[in-house]
Formats: structure tokens, sequence, C-alpha cells
């Protein structure tokens, strides 16, 4: 069951504490049989688009997570010059629960939420991930969540019942 999230008016804005950007991009690939998020769309790594797209977002720190070994190292190649800090996740076989647990780990504590986005999405521009974040820090909402849609403006909404990875 979806609830509206309610914004509240009137009120003083919400502290600025630190948000994050991580790049979940340590996909097996398993169903194309080789590394998607380095499989080239006009010339560059898809995982650069979407990490391009995510460092426009506008996020106080940026992690990616890969895999290890070569593909790993092939993502951070594809990322070079660009704000992120690595992480491996050593067994990416886990599934992609097993990225989101390694990023929460890695990530410092006192950050008011992460916004997490795949690799392998690189349609997604700078305006999708500020417009999450923007909507995140403008009501407060615990979790907020991209519909694809004509569904109007983006709205924050909240999930019954909602998870959260412990450390």
């Amino acid at each position: 069951m979806q609830k509206d999230w309610p914004t509240i008016q009137g009120m003083p804005p919400l502290p600025q504490a630190p948000v994050a950007g991580v790049l979940l991009a340590a996909g097996r690939s398993a169903r194309m049989g080789r590394p998607k998020q380095l499989e080239l769309l006009a010339g560059q790594p898809l995982v650069r688009h979407a990490a391009q797209a995510l460092a426009g977002g506008g996020y106080d720190l940026l992690l990616c997570v890969v895999p290890p070994g070569e593909v790993g190292e092939g993502v951070r190649a594809a990322l070079a010059g660009l704000p992120f800090a690595f992480v491996v996740n050593p067994d990416p076989a886990r599934g992609l629960a097993s990225s989101f647990r390694v990023a929460v780990d890695a990530l410092p504590a006192g950050l008011a939420g992460a916004h997490f986005a795949l690799a392998d999405m690189p349609l997604l521009t700078g305006a999708h991930h500020a417009a999450l974040l923007g909507a995140f820090r403008e009501t407060g909402a615990p979790v907020v969540l991209a519909e694809y849609a004509d569904l109007g403006p983006l709205r924050a909404r909240r999930r019954e019942p909602g998870f959260a990875l412990g450390r």
C-alpha cells in the first residue's frame, strides 16, 4: 500500500546533512554473458553515462560499488576523472542486495540519506537525480521513489512496510 507523504508547507527548511549518491556497478550481467556496465553507447561505457548523470545530481559524495577483478578495474577506468570513491563487492553473485549492504557499510556516519542508482541506466540525467534529491530534501520523506509514467509532478512517496539496511 502506498500513501502520499505530505509536504509540510511553511515549515523551516530541513537540515542540510549530506546525502550520498551510490552507483551500483557490481552486477554480473549473467543474462547478457558479458559485462553490461562496460558496453559502449555513443562511444562511452554505460557505467560512465550513469556516473556522469549521478555526478550531476548534486550529491555531497559519490560512491561506486564494483565487482572484484578485471571488470571492477574496467569500471574504475571508465570512471577516471569523475569524483567517485570505490568499494568492492567481494561476492556479487549474492545479488543486488549484497551491493546495497557493501555500500551502506562503506558510507560515513552522519548522512541524511543515500540515493542508489544502477550502472545500466544511461538515459537518466543529472536532472532526474537532482529532482529526487530535491524531493528528499523538501519533504523529509524517509523514502523517495521515482515514478516512470505520466503521473504529473515528481512526488515523494512512502511505502508500507518500509525497509532498512542495518549496519
